[in-house]
């Protein structure tokens, strides 16, 4: 460490020029051996980009670089380009002449490289990001044009292989925090103001133009810089055009550390390493334990340090983190910090270097040896570039469980500290962005290689399927032979092999390159299936690369690519074979196979990528799997951009039959149950194997699961509030005339629909309201005429009753009909179309009419009343027994003659009851059921006839 006589302490007791002059010089010469160190870690092309940057800027000329027009703002306070860049120039452009103006218009205050350029952490790969602090007072065209100069001389740099970037500055501005966001290049830059202050004055390097007035100003005169500037200003002890004034820092506004912090984390998904550092040197700023490194690094060269690599800002960043983690005795976070600093400087030190040795490496090599790191370590840290997953594994956790504790650390700062600088809106995204690249959950598959590795690919894998039932799928690293598996660790386990694989190729584990050997074991999965899994995660869920914008991470997360995997490792005939049972029938449906009527999807691996880039499997077994993955999908899906789905099976029977009944499948119900319409979404009715499901739309897809056919009837027998149309997949119920009769259903319509049963001598009907309820009703009546009429009779008085009350049932009423349909079969069980027909004609001979009125006491319990003709039977005279009353008199009306049934005609209700409005269907069910029991009162009669 070199030093030299300590400068002035305080500018409190007066200053000359004098010493004035030796504080400039002594950060000049700092300044200048920085740009030194800067220029050695360049190439001789990239040397000539940066001694020509200040010309460019000096300059508008068409032959060079930049030129946009004569009138660019340019022109570099204090600067004029020496015979050397002149010269370079020339070669350059051999046209362009420079010519001194000593009176020329200097827009431009000062050109500063930021950041690593010329430190310890600086190398060949980094970028060169120049601060253009110009005058306050360009206009906003002539920014713009300044702006597309520096644009311009950042696509020449790239000839260069130089990445440069480019920040207008406006230090007037920047002093009174008007600057903008983008400033930093980080979303978060008005909420870092002192930060990045503090950044600057540790790291910046003049590569022309005026020089920070903050040189001036001796640490401890920090607190009243305003004052101070100001004086030596009216004082003229500075020249107007001879400095640039960001403004003085003492220390962070608390509301500065969150945002900060928060975004460094963003940045640790993609470069965790390098976050690691300012994220540490945050939380030792938000401790208060410590002075600000700018102020450190000024404090030095006031005392009289020359040394560049005590005065290096990345050297001062790890001796102050070293001195607060050994305070904390967090030892393992010192090592993380250690290795971070290693490799942000890339030097390899287990390798002899190709060229003389730089002084980048005799500075960490003197680092090393204080850390007293041994040579495998080393080793083990030059190869990370190629660490496989193991060892990434093992990286990650030291690396997550920093920034959790980060995260903890700042959430509990932030409440605190309530005067945060970065808004809601940045909050929530950034908490957004690190629970989706951080957050466990049950499904979701983890990216295990933050940054860390560049290649964890594997040139040999073997994958093994061990046990059953459940199986458990095992990955090993290498092509091994069956007697090494107990040998060697296991990489992964899962009990699915389309999660081991896609955890895979989700962590590039398994490339186009990689070489797989299986051990199938009691599954099924042969090669071809493996390999057919492999392409299908290659071809549908590619590895995304590019960033998320962040208005996508502001909406609630989406399914955007779904990849469905059916009977993987499965022979979904397996069973049959077993039985050596012979599957002739001419059912061929995947769902319904076979005169056994097999469901031949077994296992269904939902994988989905959703918009804000995380990946998650589902996995459904057993009878019900693809009834449960397809309401889970119709759940997800958002109906005005649903999600990329793709559906593949490869297994060892019938895998194109399958993937193509279950693609059409999801295809019907998500074009049925999810229509944009919400006017047309309705019900969809599913067989698999003996069992219907159907499914429904409300707020959400509901499934209702039936035994069998019986069941089906009673729940599409349930009134609906409104109309829901019903689709009846294409292979179910294919024995039953329900297959003819449930597509038929329309809003406003009563439909009936019967079939004479000769065998039986009976008569069955199914009727569909106005809002698709089904009534299903058999009469052991054998005379059809007689029957349809007093039911269709039935039903015009029914029309007629609610047509009288339209106002209130508008959304129902306005086409209302009847229509009815005899259903032609070729025998009891076979029906094969339908038939249209004309409404049966009115009997002329008279006949009793039967009227029910129901309504409700006054404890709200239905009473109903019987008119037969014009008699009356109501619940008070008869005592509750108005039923047997009127079943008496019904057959002494008859007088003598058979009388097998008798029917209500008409049937008056309220227009709601409970709080549910009244459809057809409530007036059917209800005739039904006071017509059995009438019948049944007048069968007994009958019977009690021969005794008497």
């Amino acid at each position: 460490m070199s030093q030299t006589k300590s400068l002035i302490d305080s500018l409190e007791g007066g200053v000359d020029r004098k010493t004035l002059k030796r504080i400039q010089q002594r950060f000049m010469e700092i300044n200048q051996g920085r740009l030194l160190r800067a220029r050695d870690g360049l190439s001789q092309r990239q040397q000539l980009f940066l001694d020509l940057l200040p010309l460019l800027f000096m300059e508008n000329h068409p032959l060079l670089p930049g030129f946009v027009t004569y009138k660019t703002p340019a022109g570099i306070s204090r600067y004029e380009p020496d015979k050397r860049v002149l010269r370079e120039a020339n070669r350059l452009s051999r046209s362009f002449r420079y010519s001194r103006k000593p009176h020329r218009q200097r827009s431009i205050y000062s050109l500063f490289l930021m950041g690593s350029c010329g430190s310890l952490a600086h190398s060949n790969r980094s970028d060169l990001d120049v601060w253009v602090c110009h005058a306050p007072d360009l206009k906003t065209a002539q920014q713009d044009e300044l702006q597309r100069k520096c644009t311009l001389i950042e696509l020449w740099a790239v000839s260069f292989n130089l990445e440069v970037h480019f920040f207008l500055m406006d230090d007037e501005k920047f002093r009174h925090r008007q600057h903008h966001k983008e400033l930093s290049g980080e979303d978060c830059g008005s909420a870092q103001h002192s930060l990045l202050l503090d950044e600057f004055y540790r790291t910046a390097l003049l590569l022309a133009g005026r020089y920070p007035i903050w040189w001036l100003i001796p640490p401890d005169d920090e607190h009243r810089y305003q004052h101070h500037t100001q004086r030596l200003r009216e004082q003229r002890y500075i020249q107007p055009d001879e400095t640039v004034d960001f403004g003085g820092i003492t220390e962070i506004p608390p509301g500065e550390f969150v945002g900060a912090g928060m975004w460094q984390m963003f940045k640790g998904l993609a470069s965790p390493y390098k976050s690691v550092l300012k994220l540490m040197l945050t939380e030792l700023y938000a401790s208060r334990t410590d002075e600000l490194i700018s102020i450190t690094f000024k404090r030095r060269i006031y005392a009289g340090e020359t040394s560049l690599d005590a005065l290096d800002p990345y050297i001062l960043l790890y001796q102050k983190l070293e001195r607060y983690l050994l305070g904390t005795e967090h030892l393992d976070r010192l090592e993380l910090v250690r290795k971070a600093l290693y490799f942000k400087v890339g030097k390899r030190l287990s390798q002899t270097p190709r060229r003389s040795r730089s002084w980048q490496r005799n500075v960490l090599e003197q680092l090393i040896q204080t850390w007293q790191w041994q040579p495998q370590q080393l080793r083990d840290l030059d190869q990370h570039n190629q660490w496989k997953v193991d060892r990434v594994l093992q990286e990650r956790a030291a690396l997550v469980s920093q920034l959790m504790h980060s995260y903890r650390f700042l959430n509990q700062y932030g409440h605190n500290h309530q005067e945060g600088l970065i808004s809601q809106r940045d909050m929530q995204l950034l908490g957004r962005r690190l629970y989706a690249a951080f957050e466990r959950r049950a499904n979701k598959l983890p990216v295990i290689n933050p940054g860390i590795s560049e290649d964890m690919s594997e040139s040999n894998l073997s994958i093994v399927c061990h046990g059953q039932k459940p199986a458990e799928w095992r990955l090993y690293r290498g092509a091994l032979k069956h007697q090494d598996l107990d040998r060697q660790p296991i990489l992964k386990r899962t009990h699915s092999i389309v999660q081991l694989l896609a955890w895979c190729h989700l962590n590039r584990i398994l490339d186009s390159s990689s070489s797989v050997s299986l051990f199938p074991g009691n599954s099924a999965l042969t090669e071809y299936e493996l390999q057919q899994i492999i392409n299908a995660l290659r071809q549908t869920l590619p590895v995304e690369t590019t960033s998320i914008d962040d208005d996508t991470y502001l909406e609630p997360s989406r399914p955007s690519t779904v990849l469905l995997v059916i009977n993987a490792g499965i022979d979904p005939m397996k069973a049959s074979s077993e039985r050596n049972v012979h599957l002739l029938s001419n059912r061929t449906d995947s769902l319904g196979f076979s005169a056994m009527r097999a469901n031949q999807v077994i296992t269904i691996d939902q994988l989905c990528i959703n918009s804000w880039n995380e990946w998650s499997l589902s996995r459904f077994e057993g009878p019900d799997a693809l009834v449960h993955c397809l309401q889970e999908y119709l759940n997800q899906t958002n109906p005005q951009s649903p999600p990329e789905l793709n559906i593949r099976c490869y297994c060892r029977n019938r895998a194109q039959p399958i993937q193509d009944r279950v693609t059409t499948l999801f295809a019907d119900t998500q074009r049925h149950l999810l229509s944009p319409d919400t006017h047309s979404r309705g019900r969809y009715l599913l067989q698999v194997e003996h069992q219907f499901h159907l499914f429904q739309m409300h707020q959400q897809v509901t499934v209702r699961s039936l035994e069998d056919e019986a069941a089906l009837v009673l729940l599409l027998g349930q009134p609906q509030t409104e109309f829901s149309p019903l689709l009846v997949d294409r292979y179910a119920l294919q024995d039953s005339p329900l297959s003819l009769v449930l597509p038929r259903n329309e809003a406003g319509k009563i439909q009936l629909f019967y079939q004479q049963l000769r065998a039986q001598d009976r008569i069955r009907f199914y009727l569909l309201d106005e809002r698709g309820s089904l009534l299903c009703q058999t009469s052991v009546h054998g005379d059809l005429q007689r029957v349809l009429e007093q039911l269709y009779r039935f039903l015009q008085r029914l029309l007629f009753r609610l047509n009288a009350h339209l106002e209130q049932q508008a959304n129902d009423l306005p086409t209302m009909s009847i229509e009815l349909y005899e259903l032609v079969a070729s025998s009891d069980f076979g029906p094969k179309q339908l038939r249209a027909v004309s409404p049966p004609p009115a009997n002329p001979h008279p006949y009793l009419e039967i009227q029910v009125i129901i309504g409700l006491d006054s404890e709200g319990e239905e009473q109903a009343t019987l008119f037969c003709g014009e008699r009356e039977f109501n619940p008070l005279d008869y005592e509750g027994k108005q039923l047997q009353a009127a079943a008496d008199f019904i057959r002494t009306q008859h007088r003598g003659r058979e009388l097998s049934r008798c029917y209500i005609t008409d049937l008056a209700m309220p227009l709601s009851l409970n709080g549910e409005r009244l459809q057809s269907i409530h007036y059917l069910q209800r005739k039904r059921d006071i017509e059995t029991q009438l019948n049944a009162y007048l069968q007994a009669d009958a019977d009690r006839l021969p005794g008497q």
